[in-house]
């Protein structure tokens, strides 16, 4: 995660199955997070998904630079947003 040293802002993202949505979220919340003017990270955290939300977050990551991508195995929606709060603290 050292990519992400100087962003003053991170979003964590937990994701589980939300392959239909996840497009739309980043289509609606990424440019009002540009907006804020600040460094900006969004950190979404597949949580072991079962369908093809992992794929799309991936495509995500490659198009959008403030994106990052981490994948685990389901660990529930606490875990994940834990796992990325910590992420983002080490960052």
């Amino acid at each position: 995660m050292g990519e992400g040293r100087g962003e003053s802002l991170w979003v964590v993202l937990p994701v589980f199955d939300e392959e239909a949505a996840i497009g739309r979220v980043f289509d609606e919340w990424l440019p009002v997070l540009r907006a804020s003017g600040a460094g900006l990270r969004v950190l979404a955290i597949d949580d072991g998904s079962r369908d093809r939300s992992l794929e799309r977050l991936r495509a995500i990551e490659r198009e959008q630079p403030e994106v990052a991508v981490v994948s685990q195995a389901n660990r529930g929606h606490g875990e994940s947003c834990l796992a990325g709060y910590r992420a983002a603290l080490a960052a």
